[in-house]
């Protein structure tokens, strides 16, 4: 996947690859329901937490928080 040159990976903790298919669909899903237009690479940040917040050991940490950033606005998919 992309990697933009100023990205220091040495301190990330994990990296969650999402299909551009279910980028954009959650994108959509999220315009369409919450009326939020966010773009594609917010599209797969948002698809990402949320199937990380499925798993059992996310569900069991009562005093977990996470913050998903959306920093684009969706242009790209005001015509599809």
């Amino acid at each position: 996947g992309f990697v933009p040159e100023i990205l220091d990976v040495s301190i990330l903790d994990s990296v969650i690859m999402v299909p551009e298919r279910d980028a954009i669909e959650t994108a959509r899903k999220c315009a369409k329901v919450d009326g939020i237009p966010i773009g594609i690479s917010s599209g797969a940040a948002l698809h990402a937490a949320l199937n990380l917040a499925k798993k059992e050991e996310y569900l069991l940490d009562a005093f977990r928080e996470d913050i998903v950033y959306g920093l684009d606005k969706g242009e790209m998919l005001l015509n599809d």
